[in-house]
């Protein structure tokens, strides 16, 4: 827009700065007014530069901060961009245009550009100011709209704080925003109040490129940050409901310019401890006390009065986090954290939810994405259709296994979900996805669930410095002490018991928190530097403090090619006169498991390692069993099982099975009803590899390779190589089901690429139907 398309003639001025074209004044801008009739002696020589539309007339202005003073709700402020006498730009400041921060803008107030000249906005060296723009808050329930656009800010501490107090609303748009050189570019924090916001086309820009004045220096801790609180002991909860859309970074960010900041909550017993304060692209926190003591479901009522949240939704975009030296980026691309309640409730007072959409998460320090839940709150996190690739590719090298994961989540005596569908994780110097669950609630009063579920379909885990995917139970870190036990890859509560809830997935208590277990399906994972799968607990199977669970099933998955196995599980006891292992509860079904561990000789393709530590193995490694005195035949077994998979090594011939798991060896002929069960454990091995004919061939034999399609290329990232050929059917049926009564395997009805499988017997093995 130009000025004479608004209506307006720059060379029809008065003495006194009023432009008298196309406008009657009004009782509203008569302050404006007297500003402008007595203007500085360093602003008579110029020519309005900010206009503001009200009621179809249009009133000059000398500055945004006495604009925004006069404005109303419908109104839209126009900015003229400035230049210099050579060109240069110049921003609005205290210098050059006597802004005074923070400008606040009132609810419903449009602020943009005049025309296609940048405006800039800044906070000059010589202004103490730390914020540069603040919406303003409102009472009620349907505040009107605040729309911020293609303004360009920097020298703040905060460059745009949105912040709602007890029973206040804000309802805001920023759109084609570029965040300069700043502390943090927004803040949106909600104590008591409630916050929607929309941040649409935005950047965040390294360097700031005016002319003039020289902006207050800063450095960057972090570029967007949400948060949720409690107005007050017993207050009102906060909400923000955020939006962020093709979010982008732009330029280097040497770590000159960054300075990291710690966590949300106390030091130490963080996944990030070892890599210090570190900078954050995107912060999320919630932080709820205990909301008049009953918490999210009012006890056992499920009346949910409301609890503190932060609901982000993150779309496309490309968050490059331009750590492509060691001198240079960001840490960590999206933070989530919670803060636990000053007196626990057995519930759960505050949560966030992230969704990631269509988003590329690259090139960050530390992970891609962190997301953590403290004591008694909860978190969900969503991933559809991302990719999180080349995290600490020149961070410092460390022992610490967390540390560099494409994703890497932890659950402290609380509830965190994963479920991502269609994502890959890619060339992280980590593992691909990291899965920790700290320690679980283990108080019989606690009926809702408490561990860390995930939920993944149709994803990639490729080329990852450690793992494909790691799950870590209870885990004993320097920096993060062990507490107790854990449940990992799926969620338990103690309705109607800790065991059965292991393998109920939904249902009661609470229908909208996925619990029992957790399900890794149609997924790929590939070229990893030491495990497709790694498994890690710590605990004892006894119902208790240390109970410990990695319950997680694997289903339509290909792992091919890392050398250290496909699938490795480690299991420890934590008591030497006990010596009870925690529970594995990671079936493989229809998966296909090939060309992992060494290319020949010595190796396996998995293995589950029973951690001695007092006197015999300990007891009871592989399997599970609701009533160990009543075994099979009982409606709630779950078996650590192998059904309908195939393995191989590089060296067809070569054994599959590591030497825990050959010294328990179970005889499964593939026929219904014949079985035989160990004194410490049962996997179900029929048909993981080789012929029923001729008859009396051991069906775990290696003698027959498999007739995969092809043409086999192990370095390669595609999963159609490992489908059988059109002579599968005839040797690869399925074998024996060993999923009880009780247990619904819903993903199995369907194979890899989603075609619906036949009826028992004529299903082929792995994850392809022929």
């Amino acid at each position: 827009m130009t000025l004479e398309a608004a209506g307006l003639d720059a060379t029809k001025k008065r003495d006194n700065f009023k432009v008298m074209v196309k406008f009657t004044p009004l009782p509203s801008v008569v302050f404006a007014c007297i500003l402008l009739a007595a203007p500085s002696t360093a602003l008579q020589s110029q020519t309005p530069q900010v206009w503001l539309k009200h009621d179809g007339g249009y009133f000059p202005y000398f500055s945004i901060t006495a604009a925004a003073l006069a404005s109303v709700s419908g109104d839209t402020i126009f900015i003229r961009g400035m230049v210099d006498a050579a060109g240069a730009p110049k921003a609005y400041s205290l210098a050059t245009s006597g802004e005074s921060f923070p400008i606040t803008i009132p609810a419903g107030v449009t602020v943009k550009p005049l025309d296609g000249t940048p405006v800039f906005v800044a906070i000059d060296i010589t202004d103490p100011a730390v914020e540069i723009l603040t919406s303003q808050a409102v009472p009620g329930p349907t505040p009107p709209q605040t729309r911020i656009e293609q303004l360009r800010l920097g020298g703040a501490n905060v460059a745009i704080s949105a912040s709602a107090a007890a029973n206040q609303q804000i309802n805001a748009v920023l759109e084609g925003i570029r965040f300069g050189v700043n502390t943090t570019g927004l803040l949106a924090s909600a104590t008591g109040g409630t916050i929607s916001i929309q941040v649409n086309n935005c950047r965040v820009v390294d360097g700031n490129p005016l002319g003039a004045p020289i902006p207050q220096p800063r450095l960057f801790t972090s570029g967007l940050v949400f948060q949720a609180n409690d107005a007050a002991m017993q207050g009102p909860p906060g909400l923000v409901d955020a939006d962020v859309t093709n979010l982008e970074t732009v330029g280097t960010f040497a770590l000159s310019s960054m300075q990291g900041t710690g966590f949300t909550r106390q030091a130490g017993s963080h996944d990030l401890t070892p890599f210090g304060n570190f900078t954050r692209l995107i912060s999320v926190l919630a932080n709820g006390d205990t909301n008049n003591g009953i918490g999210e479901h009012n006890g056992f009522a499920l009346a949910n009065p409301g609890i503190s949240r932060v609901i982000l939704r993150l779309n496309g975009g490309v968050l490059d986090g331009k750590s492509l030296s060691a001198s240079t980026g960001w840490d960590v691309g999206v933070y989530a954290d919670t803060q636990s309640p000053a007196v626990q409730i057995l519930d759960y007072c505050s949560a966030w939810e992230v969704t990631i959409t269509g988003s590329q998460l690259r090139n960050f320090r530390a992970a891609g994405v962190y997301g953590e839940t403290y004591i008694e709150t909860r978190g969900k996190l969503t991933m559809s259709q991302a990719i999180v690739e080349r995290i600490g590719a020149f961070s410092p090298a460390t022992t610490d296994t967390a540390l560099y994961s494409g994703l890497l989540l932890a659950s402290t005596e609380s509830y965190l979900s994963v479920e991502a569908a269609n994502c890959s994780f890619l060339d992280n110097q980590g593992s691909g996805a990291y899965f920790h669950a700290h320690d679980s609630i283990q108080a019989a009063e606690m009926y809702f669930p408490t561990g860390l579920f995930t939920d993944l379909q149709r994803c990639a885990s490729h080329g990852n410095q450690r793992n494909g995917l790691h799950f870590d139970a209870a885990p004993n870190k320097p920096h993060f002490p062990r507490i107790q036990g854990a449940t990992v890859g799926g969620a338990h509560d103690f309705y109607p018991s800790t065991y059965r809830s292991l393998i109920d997935r939904g249902g009661e208590p609470d229908p909208n928190l996925e619990r029992g277990q957790g399900v890794v399906n149609r997924c790929d994972i590939s070229n990893n530097g030491d495990y497709g799968v790694l498994i890690e607990a710590t605990g004892s199977y006894f119902d208790g403090p240390e109970f410990t669970a990695a319950s997680v099933r694997f289903v339509n998955t290909y792992i091919w090619n890392n050398p250290d196995g496909g699938f490795f599980s480690r299991l420890t006891p934590v008591s030497r006169t006990e010596n009870k292992a925690p529970l594995l509860v990671s079936p493989l079904v229809h998966c296909t498991l090939a060309y992992n561990g060494p290319s020949s000789g010595a190796g396996w393709t998995m293995e589950v390692e029973p951690v001695n530590i007092g006197a015999g193995p300990p007891d009871r490694s592989f399997f599970w069993d609701d009533d160990p005195f009543n075994p099979l035949p009982h409606p709630e077994i779950l078996v650590t099982s192998l059904n309908n998979t195939i393995f191989q090594r590089a060296v067809s011939t070569d054994g599959d099975f590591g030497g825990n798991l050959d010294a328990i060896e179970i005889w499964d002929q593939g026929v219904p009803g014949t079985f035989w069960w160990g004194a410490s454990a049962r996997i179900g091995r029929a048909g993981l590899r080789g012929s029923y004919v001729p008859d009396g061939v051991d069906p775990k034999n290696t003698v027959f390779a498999c007739p995969f399609a092809g043409p086999i290329n192990p370095g390669g990232r595609t999963s159609s190589q490992w489908f059988l050929n059109q002579n599968g059917q005839a040797v690869f049926y399925e074998s024996n089901n060993y999923l009880r009564a009780g247990f619904s395997l819903s993903e199995d009805a369907a194979d890899y690429e989603g075609v619906t499988r036949p009826a028992y017997p004529l299903r082929d093995k792995g994850g392809e139907e022929d």
